[in-house]
């Protein structure tokens, strides 16, 4: 009896503790700036700038990067967070993508996801498909890239899911460059709910409905899909990553490439970010010789000199 009595005590305490600081530590990070080359990053003439676009019968937010001075054949990047909002990795990450002359134009899932489903309402896939298509448009019209230019589509956590769903669809792929998955899972949340998120912290599993991406991995091919993982993260490590590779079958396996940030002991990275800025540069050079000018998408990434890695 008492030992069944602290048991619920003790969830309860989890329950408040997560409730009231859980949202605001999801995603969270220390700040690291980008690392010092002998040519300095691109200056951004928006950063984090937020713009409301229409969507469905509602809008949303899109958080707008955009460097200084840009060439009109690169492509640009739509960019999906985590599931706890729009925070500080999210921010970094599309920062360190504009300052290498790259358009970002990124979404808040978090509150996407709150605004338009729940979990008796859960998102599907056509749902998703009918959505970033629609914000893919409005994107293009925010930071003036026409139809020409391709677009890579990458995210972080479930962002990372959610990317290549997007890119799975043959609506979309025939626009899209290639896909950038941070620390990708296998299930990925199709709504939020702060009961399923504590069962899933708790336990490791997911909880609620979700998206089973490798369901939609083998479907990507043959655009390129770059996955970086921390070396040490619990969540999304490297070995579950080469899971999901192999279950992408022999036809779409040569298509995708791990990047391992062997030094990173978190979800966020922490403890290596500039290993983490070395590896972008590799997965965005990868991606940019993988696919050719003579591919569907006609608009080609060429990084500048100082982030050419091989």
């Amino acid at each position: 009896m008492r030992s069944g009595l602290k048991t619920i005590v003790s969830l309860m305490a989890a329950v408040t503790f997560f409730c009231l600081i859980g949202p605001w530590t999801m995603g969270q990070t220390t700040s690291e700036p980008l690392p010092s080359s002998a040519s300095q990053p691109a200056q951004l003439k928006w950063s984090n700038k937020t713009v409301r676009v229409p969507l469905r019968t509602s809008s949303v937010v899109l958080h707008v990067y955009v460097p200084q001075t840009e060439d009109r054949n690169v492509s640009f990047v739509f960019y999906s967070s985590g599931s706890g909002g729009w925070h500080q990795f999210d921010n970094y990450i599309a920062n360190s993508l504009a300052q290498r002359g790259i358009p970002v134009c990124g979404i808040s899932i978090h509150s996407y996801l709150k605004r338009f489903y729940s979990t008796s309402r859960p998102a599907t896939f056509d749902d998703l498909i009918a959505d970033y298509r629609a914000l893919i448009k409005e994107a293009r019209d925010v930071v003036a890239v026409n139809e020409a230019r391709s677009v890579i589509l990458s995210g972080w956590s479930l962002g990372a899911g959610y990317s290549a769903l997007a890119a799975s669809d043959p609506s979309i792929k025939p626009h899209v460059r290639g896909v950038i998955s941070i620390s990708l899972s296998r299930d990925n949340e199709a709504a939020l709910n702060v009961g399923y998120r504590l069962m899933s912290r708790l336990t490791g599993k997911t909880f609620g409905p979700s998206f089973n991406v490798t369901d939609y991995l083998p479907r990507i091919s043959p655009l390129p899909v770059a996955i970086i993982q921390a070396g040490r993260d619990r969540t999304a490590s490297p070995q579950s990553a080469n899971k999901l590779i192999a279950s992408a079958r022999e036809n779409a396996v040569d298509t995708f490439r791990l990047f391992n940030v062997e030094a990173g002991h978190s979800h966020s990275f922490a403890g290596a970010r500039s290993d983490f800025d070395h590896v972008l540069d590799e997965a965005l050079h990868w991606i940019s010789h993988k696919t050719s000018p003579e591919s569907a998408v006609p608009a080609v990434f060429s990084l500048p000199r100082r982030y050419a890695t091989f």
